[in-house]
């Protein structure tokens, strides 16, 4: 588990908090119980990986690891948005250069902190039950883990947005049953099986 401050220059984390915010409301999508059936861990919370402006951060994050596939979007937590107690593990089909699909599990977790001046009383922690250790979302500063990590994110309590980017890097090969408990009360978040299509920039 590894905690980086000032993980971009400022003037990147600036431009990037500018971009989120900047995004109208109509084009985030929400994640919820009740919209999305591959997940029944409680969670709310809305993400974004297709609009334009946000690929060029998105493209830092390929470079950081780039001999990994990774799946990077933008979040957002509004008022009560949370998740509960969850390990990531999630199994990926992925369609290769050579339109053969390889099987791929979440390695590397990482969230960039993007929301300036967040307080504590805000809600919205990252809580890290592995350790017990919680951590209150610092601008341009940003979490990575291995998985699985069982960790989870406190309910906003405030009218303002918290902003990050979140995502895993992947490795091939399934090294870990997605389903196995691993000691929560809750099954494992999963996301809507989709089939990720290897960029020609990904080795």
């Amino acid at each position: 588990f590894v905690m980086v401050d000032k993980f971009l220059p400022d003037f990147v984390a600036n431009g990037a908090l500018e971009t989120l915010e900047s995004i109208p409301e109509c084009d985030w999508e929400k994640s919820d119980n009740a919209s999305d059936e591959y997940n029944d861990v409680s969670h709310s919370f809305w993400s974004i990986d297709s609009f334009s402006c946000v690929h060029d951060l998105v493209r830092v994050f390929m470079l950081l690891l780039p001999t990994k596939i990774s799946t990077i979007s933008a979040g957002k937590y509004t008022r009560a948005g949370h998740i509960v107690a969850h390990d990531d593990k999630d199994i990926v089909p992925v369609g290769m250069a050579d339109d053969e699909v390889v099987w791929h599990s979440r390695d590397i977790a990482v969230v960039y902190y993007l929301t300036k001046n967040w307080k504590e009383s805000y809600g919205g922690q990252f809580v890290d039950l592995k350790t017990g250790s919680k951590y209150t979302p610092k601008f341009n500063s940003a979490v990575f883990f291995r998985v699985p990590r069982i960790h989870e994110v406190t309910p906003v309590t405030v009218n303002r947005p918290r902003l990050s980017f979140f995502g895993w890097y992947l490795v091939e090969g399934i090294k870990y049953d997605p389903e196995a408990p691993n000691g929560l009360t809750h099954k494992p978040i999963r996301r809507s099986p989709r089939l990720l299509k290897k960029s020609k920039h990904e080795n």
